[in-house]
């Protein structure tokens, strides 16, 4: 089960709000120091939020929420979430039952997301049978209404990558308007189309790619595991991409389109 940080609550004390909020505002609901001095609540709040790109502060107003980026964004000042969704089969409206997703920014692996959920639904045999996931496991685990809105602070406006994004994205889309949330307003990549238009390969499953690259597609079928490996993929791909002068999210995602 993830565990929220200090920053995940204060991504949500801003979300909620209709302004941005101030040092002060900040490190009293967040670390509860209601009575810091000025000097005091600004470096306090500094410190918690200024290295999560998530959050930014606007002079003379206060910490709001960053923006989604735009498609001229070059990658390498990007944060991406790689996400991976174990469900209870093919199509909304069936249910996800883990998720796992691993940031990553400025080429390196980050903070990880992963929790099991318990979708109120039966599991087919067949899936536990792929994924080992069973319904005595999702029957301790927590509810979505719980799991999905700290994994939507988790993502907050970073770019989410899967591995065949379609089949993720609309699973967390489901689940998120079920907790009448907001989808992801960023714009997304997936490393399966990335790798069908950069690599002349027979396969485009995630193990195949993987092996490509000579990664150890380890725990596989596990929400996790697979968001482990997507990422490493994700960043042997990035390096093609520079390689190719390929430089911006905008063109990134161009190449992902159909007929490409």
């Amino acid at each position: 089960m993830y565990r929220e940080s200090l920053q995940d609550k204060a991504h949500e004390l801003i979300e909620r709000s209709s302004r941005p909020l101030s040092h002060l505002e900040v490190v009293s609901a967040v670390l509860g120091f209601p009575n810091a001095a000025g000097p005091v609540a600004r470096r306090l709040a500094i410190a918690l939020l200024r290295g999560d790109v998530r959050f930014h502060y606007r002079a003379y107003q206060g910490w709001e929420l960053a923006e989604a980026p735009p498609p001229d964004a070059p990658l390498r000042t990007l944060t991406f979430t790689v996400v991976d969704t174990e469900t209870t089969g093919s199509a909304p409206p069936c249910r996800v039952t883990e998720l796992g997703a691993v940031r990553v920014r400025g080429r390196r692996l980050g903070q990880e997301f992963q929790s099991l959920l318990n979708p109120g639904v039966a599991l087919p045999s067949l899936i536990s049978q792929v994924t080992g996931i069973t319904q005595a496991m999702l029957a301790r685990a927590p509810s979505p209404d719980v799991v999905i809105p700290q994994f939507r602070r988790f993502l907050g406006r970073t770019v989410l990558v899967a591995h065949n994004l379609a089949f993720d994205s609309k699973f967390l889309c489901h689940e998120f308007r079920l907790q009448g949330l907001k989808p992801p307003e960023a714009p997304g990549l997936c490393t399966l189309q990335l790798a069908r238009s950069l690599l002349r390969l027979r396969g485009n499953d995630l193990s195949q790619v993987a092996a490509h690259f000579r990664i150890d597609p380890a725990n596989r079928h596990r929400a996790l595991g697979d968001a482990r490996t997507a990422a490493r993929v994700f960043l042997r791909l990035l390096d093609i991409l520079e390689s190719r002068g390929i430089e911006t999210l905008g063109d990134a995602i161009g190449l992902t389109r159909p007929g490409r």
